[in-house]
């Protein structure tokens, strides 16, 4: 397993390498019981608490994982983790797909594991703790080695 994931945001090109000491271990265990059990039940995972207005969808495999960030039903952001790099042109695709010039210039992905952030939400419409539960997604699926 590597040590660190890269997590870029498409939007504006930042990216940074996020380690097991950035990551919360109680926001993983939710991130786990909240939103990775239930996608891979086929259900809506939930962000926040029972009145939140945050569900998230997606799907889940062993080398990937294209989940996305809705509040209420519009979308915030699509957030690709690539854990093999096999899985990452096409992946890198699904996140590039629709751009219509609003995404950074980086062509090619990084190396895996890494993942990466397009939001569709100007970033002051984003929750405060949008970043960091993205690392956290990310961070979780790292550790598990996939779904």
């Amino acid at each position: 397993m590597s040590a660190y994931l890269v997590w870029l945001v498409l939007n504006d090109g930042v990216s940074e390498r996020v380690t097991a000491e950035h990551v919360n271990a109680a926001e993983e265990a939710r991130v786990i019981d909240r939103v990775l059990i239930p996608l891979t039940l086929g259900e809506h995972g939930r962000v926040g608490g029972p009145d939140s207005s945050y569900t998230v969808t997606g799907t889940l495999s062993s080398k990937q994982a294209m989940v996305r960030l809705l509040d209420e039903d519009a979308p915030l952001a699509d957030i690709g983790i690539c854990l093999h790099s096999r899985a990452a042109p096409g992946l890198w695709s699904e996140l590039h797909a629709n751009d219509m010039g609003e995404l950074s210039d980086i062509n090619m992905p990084p190396c895996a594991p890494w993942c990466a952030v397009r939001c569709y939400a100007p970033e002051y419409v984003l929750p405060t703790w949008f970043d960091a539960w993205t690392k956290t997604v990310g961070m979780a699926l790292l550790r598990r080695e996939g779904w």
